[in-house]
This record gives structure tokens, C-alpha cells and sequence, in this order.
């Protein structure tokens, strides 16, 4: 009997066991739980978690089908440190303590992948993340979430019911987890906002425009990371931009102005109120006048002021030789005027008309009459006289009327200058030298030619600058005072000595003159007065010359016409 009962007591226990075994039992609120990434197109190694949370049982198995798009790439798996660590335990039959086998990943990287999770040794208690997995996004991933779920069979699900893992053989009773799912997703975006990013103050709402509070954007997008841009509400006591005067009006010689209301030119809000101009004068214009009357008109208003008769003054215009005589008679206040009493002009009268214009009024000095091309009591002048040079002849010039540019007596042609030869004593003077000598030019003129005029670089110099004396030879000699080369600068100069037919020309050097070459003053008379460059005393000479020629000729032309006479 009591082995039946042995043995009905087995079947009992083995029947009890095997139903604990199939026997599912609920977590409350046991869940997996996918966590959610974001990241950029082309991205790699993007990492999502799948954790347990109320994991209050423990559990021992977990196997998972975990699906996501085709833009996404599954390239690594890696469980949670709990989930991997080697477990000990002690075996009876060995009578000693043993390690078991750490648990490893037995899925697939496979779109959907499998994640195989077993212990043989023992259950693992807690939250927290269960694996890891690894994505990379493509180069051609869109813009939006990218779903990752997760799926199971209840079989799959398991934890040791019984047993002590010490000193139980591997298994123990398995009992079956009720855990739901919460699926993951990877949001691909656009910026990760993970560069550069710009501060934007807040900025304070006026009567027109909105402002903001402050916030942060990216710098590679764009897009607001931090705080808001949204506007906020107007101030209306905030105003901003000009400020206009509107409703002005000036005042005027019959109504009274308004000087306008300050407003805000953003909103229109009136800031401030005007005040009243008061009534301006009356803007009269110039005297209108009738032969009778004058007045004057208000241009504001239009209205006639200032009326009154005439009040006249006479003035006597007496007649002249073209025009007659009259009397004005002007009012005093508005100066309005007329004539009468005319009388006939008195005409010219006496005066000789000549080449350039008719005869003179004795009356009234104006010319009348015709000209009398015969009578050449102007005057005369010498035109187109021209120097004569060493390179050109010169022409003595043309005697031409003053009075009518009739040319009465034609020029005579000047002969060239002859160019002389010329040598100087010293070819340069030393400023500081105490033996320096003065610079003698002796001027080869011969025949008992005798200087003009002397010239050093084409300006005539005044002569107590210069002696002038006659050698052996009869030759012109020319030297230079030492003053007079003391007050020139640095440099090369040229000195010309002038004689009635031609120039004499040679050259000296001035060196270690105390005299800027900018301070050299050149002068004629002594007294600063700089004449004109150029061959001057050749024209001195001509023109005294000419000048000679033309009062002969002007004497013999007088005395010719009073021959005639």
C-alpha cells in the first residue's frame, strides 16, 4: 500500500511540476522597452537600447524578433554586463562549486534579426538595459522616424520557478513571463544641431513690432535649439521708429493756426497735443494803381488796404540832342508816374568826322554823321614786328592806323644775329674758397663793338653786377662781381653777352654755395623786379631801333601832309 501511495504521490508531483512548468505567470507591468534615437543620413554606429522595466520576477529567457526599415542597418549586438556574467554554483554529484557557461548572442543581423538570451544557470533580477544594438543609417536615408520593433512568442519568456541555483542541477522549473512592448525608432533628421549655435537676445515688443524672448539656433540650419522665437503681444506703451506732426495748419491774417499733434508715425498714438497759433498780419503785396487811386492787396485774404489818391511830385527832363524833352510827374506814396509838356530834340552840332568815326557833337560829345576814311587823326602803332634771332631774321614791323588798322607804311627785314665766339676766365666758382676768382666772359666782338645788355641763364642782370672792359685784342670783357656770384646756387648757368648785331654765349658752375638754388633771385634794376626770360636785350635793341625808325617815318609822313596842305 504504501508503495501505491509512493507512487500516486510521484504522479502528483510530477503532474504539479509539469503544470508550473506550462503555467504563465503575469507580470504586472513588465514591459521591453526600445529607446529612441536621432540621427542624420549617413550616420553610423547609432546606438538603441531594449531594456526591462518591472522586471520583479527575474527572468532566465528571452528570445526577440526585432524589425526595422530597410534604410537602417543592423551592424552590432552586445548585451548588458548582468546579462553576460559567468554564474557559480554548487553541484552536488561533484560535490564542489562549478561555473557555468557565460549566456551568448545566438541570433541573426538579419532584417528582422532574432535576439536568443538564455541562462542556464540563474535568473537575472532588476531593470535596466537588456542589449544594445547597433545601427548605421544610409546615405540615402529620408527625413522621419524609422520604427524599430520588437516581437515574441510567450514560450519564449521564462524565468526559474524553483530550485536553488546552489545546489539544483541546470534548469529548474521554467515559468513563463507575460511582458508587452514598447517599440523604438530612430528619428532621422535634416542637423543634428550638434555644431556652432547663436545666441538671440530677447528682444522687447514695441506699439508695431513684436519681439521675442530669447533663444538659441544652429548655425548649420537654422533652426531654433533652445527657448522660442514666437512673437510676443505689442506694448502699446512701448513706441518705436519717429515721432510726425499731423493736423498742423498755419495761421493765417483771418483765422488762427494750429501748430499739430506729436504722434507715433509706427502706430498713430497721439504722444502729445498741439496749441493755437494766433491770427498773423496781413501780407500785403506791390501798389496797384489806377490814374486816379493806388492800393495794395492782402495775398492771404485778397482784401484791398491802403487806399488814396494820387499825391504827385514833377520832374523837368530837358530835350537833348536825339531826344525830346519831358515832365514826370510821380506820385509820392506809390511812385506811380507819367509824362506830358514834350518837346522836340535839339540835334548835334560841330565836330570833324575821321577814318574811325563820324564827327563828335560839340554838345553832347557822341559821334554822328559818316566817317571820313581820309582823316587818320588816331594815331599810329607798330604791328608784326618780330626779334630778329641768331636762327631767324627779325622784321622791323608795319606802321597801321590806330583809328581804323589801315597799314600806312610797311617793315623793313632785320638781319640775323651774328653768334660771336666767347670764353670764360673760370669754368666754376667756389662759394667758399678763399681763393676763388671772379668769372671774366671775354666777348669776341671785335671792331669796337661794345656790350648792351648782359643776361645770365636768359634773364638780363642789372649792371653794377658786372664791370665791362677792352683787352689788347679789342674783344669785349664781361666780369661777373663776386657779390652778385656768391648769391647764386648750386649749378650751371649760362651768361650771354649782348652787342647791336649778335650775342656772345658761354657757360660756368657755381659749387659749394651757402644759397638755396630755389632762393636765386635774377634781377634787372636791383630792386627785385625779375624781367621775362628770353633774348630781352635783343629786343631792347630792335625795338629802340624800330622805335628810332617809326618817329622818322611818322615826321616825315607829318611833314609830307603839311607840305600837301
Amino acid at each position: 500500500m504504501k508503495k501505491i501511495l509512493a507512487v500516486l504521490l510521484a504522479v502528483a508531483l510530477v503532474v504539479t511540476l509539469s503544470f508550473s512548468a506550462v503555467m504563465m505567470v503575469s507580470a504586472t507591468g513588465a514591459q521591453f522597452v526600445v529607446s529612441t534615437k536621432t540621427a542624420k543620413a549617413g550616420d553610423t554606429k547609432v546606438p538603441v537600447t531594449i531594456s526591462l522595466e518591472g522586471n520583479t520576477t527575474g527572468i532566465a529567457s528571452i528570445k526577440l524578433t526585432v524589425s526595422y526599415p530597410d534604410q537602417l542597418t543592423l551592424k552590432n549586438v552586445k548585451f548588458d554586463s548582468k546579462f553576460t556574467d559567468a554564474y557559480t554554483y554548487y553541484d552536488e554529484d561533484a560535490e564542489e562549486n562549478v561555473s557555468a557557461p557565460a549566456p551568448e548572442y545566438t541570433g541573426s543581423k538579419a532584417n528582422p534579426s532574432v535576439i536568443n538570451w538564455v541562462s542556464k544557470t540563474h535568473n537575472v533580477t532588476g531593470d535596466g538595459v537588456f542589449v544594445t544594438l547597433t545601427f548605421d543609417v544610409s546615405d540615402d536615408a529620408t527625413v522621419g522616424d524609422k520604427d524599430i520593433e520588437v516581437a515574441y512568442d510567450d514560450e519564449d519568456i521564462f524565468y526559474y520557478a524553483s530550485g536553488s541555483y546552489e545546489d539544483s542541477s541546470l534548469g529548474g522549473t521554467e515559468t513563463n513571463v507575460a511582458y508587452s512592448s514598447v517599440n523604438g525608432k530612430i528619428t532621422v533628421v535634416s542637423c543634428l544641431h550638434d555644431g556652432a549655435k547663436t545666441n538671440h537676445p530677447a528682444v522687447a515688443s514695441t506699439c508695431k513690432t513684436a519681439g521675442h524672448e530669447a533663444y538659441t539656433t544652429c548655425d548649420l540650419c537654422g533652426a531654433v535649439v533652445e527657448g522660442s522665437d514666437a512673437d510676443l503681444p505689442l506694448d502699446p506703451s512701448n513706441h518705436e521708429g519717429d515721432t510726425e506732426i499731423v493736423n498742423a495748419a498755419p495761421a493765417t491774417c483771418t483765422a488762427a493756426g494750429y501748430t499739430g499733434d506729436k504722434v507715433c508715425k509706427a502706430c498713430g498714438a497721439t504722444l502729445e497735443g498741439g496749441t493755437t497759433i494766433p491770427v498773423t498780419s496781413h501780407t500785403l503785396g506791390e501798389w496797384l494803381t489806377n490814374p486816379e487811386e493806388h492800393w495794395k492787396v492782402c495775398s492771404e485774404c485778397e482784401g484791398k488796404f491802403e487806399l488814396g489818391y494820387h499825391d504827385y511830385d514833377s520832374v523837368v527832363t530837358p530835350a537833348s540832342c536825339t531826344e525830346g524833352g519831358y515832365t514826370t510827374y510821380t506820385c509820392k506814396v506809390c511812385g506811380y508816374s507819367v509824362t506830358g509838356n514834350e518837346t522836340d530834340p535839339l540835334n548835334h552840332t560841330g565836330g570833324t568826322a575821321n577814318c574811325h568815326s563820324g564827327a563828335i557833337c560839340t554838345r553832347c560829345g557822341e559821334a554822328y554823321g559818316d566817317k571820313d576814311p581820309s582823316n587818320h587823326d588816331g594815331g599810329t602803332e607798330l604791328k608784326n614786328a618780330k626779334v630778329a634771332t641768331t636762327e631767324e631774321e627779325g622784321y622791323t614791323g608795319d606802321t597801321v592806323c590806330k583809328g581804323c588798322g589801315v597799314t600806312l607804311e610797311k617793315g623793313e627785314i632785320i638781319d640775323k644775329l651774328i653768334a660771336y665766339d666767347a670764353e670764360v676766365s673760370e669754368e666754376k666758382y667756389d662759394a667758399t674758397s678763399s681763393s676763388a676768382k671772379a668769372i671774366g666772359v671775354t666777348a669776341k666782338f671785335g671792331n669796337g663793338k661794345t656790350a648792351k645788355a648782359v643776361k645770365v641763364n636768359g634773364t638780363v642782370i642789372s649792371e653794377d653786377k658786372y664791370d665791362v672792359a677792352e683787352d689788347e685784342e679789342g674783344n669785349t670783357v664781361v666780369t661777373l662781381k663776386e657779390d652778385y656770384l656768391k648769391s647764386l646756387g648750386n649749378g650751371n648757368y649760362s651768361v650771354t653777352v649782348v652787342t647791336d648785331d649778335g650775342i656772345a654765349e658761354t657757360s660756368f658752375e657755381v659749387v659749394n654755395s651757402q644759397v638755396s638754388s630755389g632762393e636765386t633771385e635774377v634781377t634787372v634794376d636791383g630792386k627785385g623786379n625779375s624781367p621775362k626770360t628770353g633774348d630781352m636785350d635783343i629786343a631792347i635793341i630792335v625795338i629802340a631801333l624800330l622805335g628810332v625808325m617809326a618817329a622818322s617815318m611818322f615826321a616825315g609822313f607829318t611833314y609830307r601832309r603839311k607840305n600837301e596842305d
